[in-house]
């Protein structure tokens, strides 16, 4: 009763007209339609509100090989609308209104869709999108040099760690700073032993590393039996 229009006036003339008729007539004028149960009452209710809205739904494919495009952007640009397509590419635009409107679909290697819709009001659209996909040709990108500094480092190799002399005076040692044991601290790198100045990196033994002074490789980077290293660090 809250919905019915209870404080409408409603003027019907006429000459020899039934009741019935009269009835629903001011039922007419004021969007009020009369029912009949199965057991002979009589039902009053509003006129529903017809649907002026409309939903457009369907999926977007890529023309070039039939399958679905996930997270295509599907837009009404002009309205204010817009959705996304799930993960099987089915998109549902709802609130559509009734009338001629440009859709717009977006997704990324692909062309712009654009379409001219006719919408009628509360009728749904079901539309399916292919869209084509594209190449972008982008220009040449030259990488130039402007300082040999640059060149030295990109020629550096990924596993080069600089030890600093100043580092290796702060570093742990027994008696005086030696070079070659505080490489021991490095990670993958291990002494031979506790008397001996040989290293292995990352498992490859005292014979597989090369030690080099000014370009020049030392066949006898110590002395002592190889208790210290030739290697001064205050030099």
């Amino acid at each position: 009763l809250e919905r019915m229009p209870m404080t409408r006036h409603v003027s019907v003339t006429g000459t020899q007209v039934e009741v019935i008729d009269i009835l629903l007539r001011v039922l007419e004028l004021s969007d009020t339609e009369l029912l009949v149960t199965a057991d002979g009452q009589l039902v009053l209710r509003p006129v529903p509100q017809k649907v002026d809205t409309a939903t457009l739904s369907g999926f977007v494919r890529s023309r070039d090989d039939g399958e679905t495009l996930p997270h295509a952007t599907v837009a009404l640009v002009e309205q204010g609308l817009a959705t996304q397509s799930n993960t099987e590419g089915y998109y549902a635009l709802n609130g559509v209104p009734s009338g001629s409107h440009v859709l717009s679909v977006f997704y990324v290697g692909h062309q712009v869709f654009r379409d001219t819709l006719l919408v009628d009001a509360g009728a749904d659209v079901r539309l399916d999108i292919e869209l084509i996909r594209e190449t972008v040709q982008m220009r040449e990108t030259v990488v130039e040099a402007t300082s040999g500094r640059v060149e030295d480092e990109l020629r550096q190799l990924t596993s080069v760690v600089r030890l600093p002399i100043r580092s290796l005076k702060e570093l742990p040692a027994v008696g005086e700073p030696d070079l070659l044991r505080s490489l021991h601290l490095l990670p993958g790198v291990q002494g031979a032993s506790d008397l001996s100045s040989g290293l292995y990196v990352r498992g490859g033994g005292p014979d597989q590393t090369g030690i080099l002074l000014d370009q020049v490789r030392l066949y006898n980077p110590s002395h002592a039996f190889g208790f210290f290293s030739t290697f001064n660090p205050d030099a």
